[in-house]
């Protein structure tokens, strides 16, 4: 069985007809069109981006007609017949015989898969099961194949994550006794007597909990994959149901991190994004970040279930420097890049909004970031990184960083390679023109340089462009800028891929 993406947009389709924004009015110049993502099967069976599955076979009586008899016993030629069960109503039918078979329209059957529910197909692809998760989140396997269609899914909840998990693993939690489950009073048994779309609609009894009434509990039956998917498609919530604010990229980034962290997605599971619109208004980002994320941005005759000739499944990231002015996006854009990471250590290096008269621990080393004293717009400005940082990332508020970037293999988020240099000037007392200090600022700094060199796991670093803003005014300003500008140019050298931000949008710096 083959599968392929016949269709990568979202529902609506892309560019959106009439739509006045900057992504639709460039998709049109530049002849950019999707249409609604759509997984066809070489077996007879789609599933559309609404999780529709339509399965297309033969009419019951179609096709060649084996009538039990030799091609001799039926003369040259066949008369036609008055039947009252053709597709027109009435009319002259020509009679089947192996010479003549008898032409028929296939028929279709539409199947609307509601949480909590299982479609099953026999004849061309038997046993092949469509299971119903919830958040719009479909389980397909097949003989041969196992694939998560997902692309209204978006940000997937914890509940759907736990089932996914106990059916990828083998072991989901014990099922209640059977005296203690009620009974169905839902019918079963085939839909239809055509042997390709015939179907048993069954309640999904390995999706539901012993509570008729409940809904997104745990897996409790035996059923399982028993290995990863082959393929995970995945998109952003629909527009009316999406977090306001952030690229709908983000959830699906999200989404991969829990479900690798999960175990649900192997390192041979292909990860592919569909179902963008205009609300990605950064497609240049979210090229950028598909390699740091393993994932792939899928196209129109896509085979999920065949290897991408170029693109690896596993997440590749290595040393990264993201620069840019004063609120251009660089943080929210190096916090994309690892928003597919499993585990993320977020160092940071700015100062502590501290609240008059509020006491913090203070570790008298100089080795935590300066403190800002009733700075209620600093104060702001760090809820805002808190807020948007997922919550399963660890943070931790230092600048000696070089100790987590030698030790640490879990992938690290820097942010920011300015505020660490602040800090250690401070630390220094370069501001005094301290005896020694530039001694020991350089060798803060080549400390900074080497662990950053040394590095093997994923490193992002945020830094400022003071470059390109005016001369400072002061002494302190030129000494700050013009230092920070040579630890900037240093990490350049050391890293394998620069990003700059300029207004939101990415300009990716050549080696």
């Amino acid at each position: 069985m083959r599968l392929t993406l016949t269709g990568t947009g979202p529902a609506e389709g892309f560019p959106v007809p009439d739509c006045p924004c900057a992504v639709c009015a460039r998709a049109r110049r530049d002849g950019v069109t999707a249409e609604p993502a759509r997984l066809v099967s070489s077996s007879g069976w789609e599933i559309s981006v609404d999780g529709v599955v339509t399965v297309t076979g033969a009419h019951p009586a179609g096709g060649m007609i084996d009538t039990g008899l030799e091609e001799e016993d039926f003369p040259a030629a066949v008369p036609a017949v008055n039947s009252p069960d053709s597709p027109t109503g009435s009319g002259p039918q020509p009679v089947a015989s192996p010479r003549h078979p008898v032409p028929r329209h296939p028929v279709s059957t539409l199947h609307e898969l509601e949480p909590g529910r299982v479609l099953t197909l026999d004849g061309a692809t038997p046993g092949t099961r469509f299971e119903a998760l919830g958040e719009g989140v479909v389980l397909i396997r097949a003989a041969d194949l196992t694939v998560v269609w997902a692309p209204q899914a978006g940000a997937i909840g914890d509940l759907t994550i736990d089932a996914l998990a106990a059916l990828s693993t083998g072991s989901p939690p014990t099922p209640p006794p059977a005296d203690d489950l009620p009974a169905d009073p839902r019918p079963t048994g085939p839909l239809s007597s055509d042997p390709l779309s015939a179907a048993d609609l069954l309640p999904a009894a390995d999706l539901l909990s012993a509570d008729p009434q409940a809904t997104g509990s745990l897996p409790t039956g035996p059923r399982s994959v028993n290995r990863p998917p082959d393929a995970l498609i995945l998109g952003p919530e629909p527009e009316s149901s999406a977090p306001s604010g952030e690229m709908p990229s983000l959830g699906c980034a999200r989404t991969i991190a829990r479900l690798r962290a999960r175990g649900v997605i192997g390192e041979h599971t292909r990860c592919l994004l569909v179902g963008f619109g205009h609300r990605e208004t950064h497609p240049a980002r979210l090229q950028a970040c598909l390699p740091a994320w393993g994932a792939e941005l899928a196209v129109a005759g896509t085979a999920p279930g065949l290897p991408h000739p170029q693109s690896s499944p596993l997440p590749r990231l290595g040393r990264v420097l993201v620069l840019g002015g004063s609120g251009s996006g660089k943080s929210a854009f190096a916090e994309q890049l690892l928003s597919a990471a499993p585990e993320v250590v977020y160092l940071a290096t700015g100062p502590k909004p501290v609240r008059s008269g509020e006491e913090t621990p203070s570790t008298g080393d100089g080795s935590s970031p300066t403190e800002h004293p009733e700075d209620d717009e600093w104060a702001s400005r760090v809820r805002r990184h808190q807020e948007r940082r997922p919550d399963w990332w660890s943070t931790l508020e230092t600048i000696d960083v070089a100790g987590p970037l030698t030790g640490d293999g879990r992938a690290i988020l820097l942010d920011s390679v300015g505020t660490w240099l602040s800090g250690v000037l401070d630390r220094c007392g370069a501001w005094d023109d301290r005896p020694g200090w530039k001694e020991q600022l350089d060798a803060e700094t080549e400390t900074l340089l080497r662990a950053w060199r040394e590095r093997s796991g994923p490193l992002v670093a945020v830094s400022d462009e003071v470059g390109w803003s005016i001369v400072p005014s002061t002494e302190s300003g030129r000494l700050f800028r013009d230092q920070l500008g040579r630890l900037n140019g240093k990490l350049a050298e050391a890293s394998e891929d620069v990003h700059v931000i300029v207004a939101g949008r990415l300009l990716r710096a050549e080696a």
